[in-house]
Order: C-alpha cells, then sequence, then structure tokens
C-alpha cells in the first residue's frame, strides 16, 4: 500500500514549511544547463508517488523510457537516505506515473492543454501533479508560461516546469531578466545554483533571493537537509 504520509523530517517536507507548491498554481524551478533541473523535478514527482496520487510528467527532449529510467535511478537515492520508502516498491509507484515526450517544446507547450483533456476524458486520470521539463528562456517564454499558469487553473493542479536560464556577455548567469518574466506569472520560483558538489536553492521574491533550509546534491540526485 502507498503511504498516506511521509517522513516529516524528508527535505522536502522543509520545503513545503517554508514555500511548498501551492494547489492550482504554477511553480517553476530555473537553473542553467547541467545543473541538475530535471533531476530535481523528479524529486518532487517521486515524493507525490509515494503518497498515492497520480503523476503526469511533459518532457522535451528526453524520450519517454529514458524519463521512466530517470524516476527509478533517482528513487534508489530516495530509500537509500529514507528507509521506510523501502515499503513502496518501484514497480508499484511506476503505476501512477505517466510521461508524455515531444522533440519539440513549442509542440508540447501547444498540445498540453489538449493532452491533459484527453487523459480525464479516456483515462479517467487526475494528476495531483503536472510536471513539464525542457523549456528554455527565450522571446517565447512569455507565452509559454501564461500557458502554464491557465493551465493549473483551469484543472486545478499543482504544475511544477523547469527552464534553463543563460549566462550573460560577461559570463555570469543572467537572472534579473529571466525572473521578471517569470514573476508575471507566479510567486513560487526557485534557482538552482551549483557549487561544487552541491546546489544551492534559492526562493526568488520581489526584493531578492531567499535560501531554503536545503540543498540539492548533485552525486545522488536528491534533495538534502543543510
Amino acid at each position: 500500500m502507498i503511504a498516506e504520509e511521509v517522513n516529516d523530517n524528508h527535505p522536502l517536507r522543509l520545503l513545503d514549511e517554508k514555500t511548498g507548491l501551492p494547489n492550482a498554481e504554477l511553480s517553476l524551478i530555473l537553473a542553467r544547463s547541467g545543473v541538475g533541473k530535471s533531476a530535481a523535478l523528479i524529486n518532487f514527482g517521486i515524493d507525490t508517488l509515494l503518497k498515492g496520487q497520480q503523476i503526469l510528467h511533459f518532457s522535451a527532449g528526453m524520450d519517454s523510457e529514458k524519463v521512466h529510467d530517470y524516476y527509478q535511478e533517482i528513487y534508489q537515492s530516495f530509500v537509500r537516505f529514507n528507509p521506510e520508502d523501502k515499503d513502496h516498491p518501484w514497480d508499484e509507484l511506476n503505476t501512477h506515473l505517466m510521461v508524455i515526450s515531444y522533440r519539440d517544446p513549442d509542440r508540447m507547450i501547444a498540445d498540453i492543454d489538449d493532452e491533459i483533456k484527453t487523459i480525464h476524458e479516456s483515462a479517467k486520470l487526475s494528476p495531483a501533479l503536472v510536471i513539464v521539463d525542457g523549456l528554455d528562456f527565450d522571446n517565447r517564454t512569455d507565452d509559454s508560461l501564461n500557458v502554464l499558469k491557465q493551465l493549473a487553473a483551469t484543472h486545478e493542479v499543482r504544475v511544477l516546469a523547469a527552464m534553463r536560464v543563460h549566462r550573460n556577455q560577461h559570463g555570469s548567469i543572467d537572472l534579473e531578466g529571466p525572473r521578471s518574466v517569470a514573476m508575471a506569472h507566479t510567486d513560487h520560483i526557485y534557482f538552482l545554483e551549483a557549487d561544487k558538489d552541491r546546489v544551492h536553492v534559492e526562493f526568488q521574491t520581489q526584493d531578492g533571493q531567499v535560501e531554503l533550509p536545503i540543498y540539492f546534491c548533485s552525486h545522488e540526485l536528491i534533495f538534502r537537509p543543510l
């Protein structure tokens, strides 16, 4: 049987106490390439699966089989650090995960609402969390975020997306532009910043950044408490 409750000491419980992922709203993870955005998204996905809830995972650029394999790999890290999760075998959790892959992120965004409607109508599934991976900050970002924001509200579901940010001409991460665009659509923005084998997790506000009491472990591919 899937657990109805998850360890209160889990790093994502610490995140819930500070910010969490609000229902019927869009939340966003920002990071440069290679920091661990996809793995971070999957952490939230596994955490939801462990509660016995459905996940709908959209991926641009990673095929469905690879996404499922990635979930299973990160699940193994979960059970190493959270022994109580061993009671919930991966084969059981995997039945609650649906992955839809696209090659083109723009096409994925264009189709995503119809995809969810079809799943509701044909499979009678109601995901507790919709994950969207493989997006990039570019001149279409404002439109993409608006689609995801409306999606969350229309279907009354949590939507968590990851977007790649880039370095500016001076070599530093250009965060101000993406943050201002994102804040027009959501108040829940997380920035992942690499520092050796740890990745800092910062919550973005209008006044700047607030560092959270967790970090992302690049080696284990999971969130850990500070």
